[in-house]
């Protein structure tokens, strides 16, 4: 087979040049993948992309994105199966696309409904991250080493990269691992952190303890006349104050679902993720603060009651995942990445039936 490419020939060699010295080493073939900068722009292709054989089952799906950075992403789906990808500029999600389709495993329907909305095919796991791969990926392909094996030697004490490739002889052959090896001993040894870790903290037991006042606190009593009126009830039974309440309660509620897009379809252009991670707590202590003025401590009856189960439930757990994230990536980088993603979908599931019972509410108020 003729690749054309100078990689294919420099693994080559690199084999040959392990059993001239004596060394093991296997060349198990080269893949048809490149990455080029042209005109200053990341261009990445690999497998079948143009002059596409016709098949039963074939199918392409393409990202596009105009502004200031053009974006272009291309795949090739055969039989559930990646056979080809192309992009026009950055896809932090290259390698592992790369590491898909050496693999030849299946890609889900959800993947690819997620790369038709936001281009990203893995959206809830890092996927340019190698310590979200499956354990069996093959890492470095000369070695036939996987990432089992590597993680198993990090946590033995190879933490950083020559330890690793002296342990494992990973990425000592064409050298083309080299960046996942590091990415995997930097997700132990030096993982992104949280400038707003103790805010956060603290955001969230405040929201926590607001919870469980309106949990475990007994309704405030009725008053006999009005001059035993509580300042709490003089709020929740005014009626324009109920309707302040209870519409910043609703608006705060749409703007906190909404802001969770900043993540899930990786909107770089609106800042730093952790600027809106604190905003988003910032917004569930508000939103909890404002309940009390709202309810006074009152759980109300049916539908009533089952909102505001699920909003306490919501602010609960969201601020347990809050709490999750910055004590496990200031204290325990590395050790709770499953617990957090684990809350993490709790936190999203239980906000489902949220939108549905807020307008059932509102309805229930304004029209019956």
């Amino acid at each position: 087979m003729t690749y054309g490419l100078v990689q294919p020939g420099l693994e080559q060699a690199a084999v040959a040049a392990e059993h001239i010295c004596g060394n093991q080493a296997q060349y198990t073939g080269s893949h048809t993948g490149t990455r080029l900068k042209v005109l200053g722009q990341s261009v990445f292709s690999i497998g079948e992309v143009v002059d596409l054989v016709n098949r039963p089952r074939q199918h392409q799906l393409i990202f596009k994105r105009n502004r200031q950075e053009p974006l272009y992403r291309q795949l090739v789906i055969d039989k559930g199966k990646l056979v080809g990808a192309s992009g026009v500029g950055p896809w932090p999600e290259q390698e592992r696309v790369h590491e898909q389709f050496n693999s030849d495993r299946t890609l889900s329907l959800f993947s690819q409904l997620s790369f038709i909305i936001s281009g990203k095919l893995w959206p809830f796991s890092g996927s340019g991250q190698i310590d979200t791969w499956p354990a069996t990926t093959i890492v470095c392909q000369c070695k036939s080493i996987n990432k089992e094996r590597l993680v198993k030697e990090i946590h033995s004490g190879a933490s950083s990269l020559p330890q690793l490739q002296q342990c494992t002889g990973a990425g000592t052959v064409c050298g083309g691992c080299q960046p996942l090896l590091a990415q995997l001993c930097g997700t132990k040894a030096s993982p992104e952190g949280n400038s707003y870790w103790f805010p956060s903290i603290v955001l969230c037991a405040l929201t926590m303890l607001i919870a469980a006042t309106v949990i475990f606190l007994p309704e405030i009593s009725q008053p006999v006349s009005v001059q035993e009126v509580h300042w709490l009830q003089q709020i929740t039974l005014d009626k324009y104050w109920k309707q302040v309440t209870g519409f910043s309660l609703l608006g705060l509620a749409l703007i906190g679902m909404l802001m969770s897009l900043r993540k899930r379809l990786d909107w770089s252009w609106m800042g730093k993720f952790t600027n809106w991670r604190l905003a988003h707590i910032v917004l569930g202590t508000l939103c909890a603060t404002i309940l009390i003025l709202h309810t006074g401590l009152d759980m109300g009856e049916n539908l009533n009651q089952l909102l505001l189960i699920n909003f306490l439930l919501v602010l609960a757990i969201g601020a347990t995942a809050g709490s999750l994230s910055s004590i496990g990536q200031k204290f325990l980088p590395g050790n709770s990445t499953a617990a957090r993603r684990l809350v993490n979908w709790v936190h999203i599931v239980s906000t489902w039936p949220l939108p549905a019972l807020l307008f059932s509410h509102v309805l229930s108020v304004y029209y019956f």
